[in-house]
């Protein structure tokens, strides 16, 4: 049993027209309205799992400097942790990056437990990894053609 929400408009991704990360249009008073409620119902919904697009952490190269995320992962911690971290989201599962990683529960850059029992800040998963054999391929493609000019 679980809380679940499906009242949106439009969640971004990759598709023409989607809202930038920098401009999160109304998506963050949806979101914040949503966790309080889910927040509320705590006692029959024990956990809140938000699921995105895009990662916040990755240690994937263009998402991160010395465990910090930069660009658009920057833009949606700077959007989005706070609520994380004020309505005690417990999981925050995304995709896009072709790999898969599983952070810590970690708060404003930093690791705040080595555990993942009753931790005070959010966990992260990335599990981007049915789109790794695209990379591959990607990769062998481009490789096969920068050998055989």
């Amino acid at each position: 049993m679980f809380f679940f929400t499906s009242r949106f408009n439009n969640v971004p991704s990759d598709f023409p027209g989607a809202p930038e990360p920098s401009t999160f249009g109304d998506q963050l008073a949806w979101l914040e309205k949503d966790l309080r409620v889910a927040n509320s119902l705590r006692d029959v919904y024990p956990w809140i799992l938000v699921a995105g697009h895009r990662p916040i952490y990755s240690s994937i190269h263009g998402y991160s400097e010395d465990g910090k995320p930069i660009k658009e992962s920057k833009r949606i911690q700077e959007a989005m942790e706070e609520l994380f971290h004020k309505y005690k989201v417990d999981l925050y599962i995304c995709g896009h990056v072709h790999s898969y990683e599983r952070i810590y529960p970690t708060y404003k850059s930093e690791v705040k437990s080595q555990t993942y029992h009753n931790p005070e800040d959010t966990a992260y998963v990335v599990i981007g990894t049915g789109g790794l054999y695209m990379t591959i391929i990607e990769t062998l493609i481009a490789f096969f053609f920068l050998f055989n000019r």
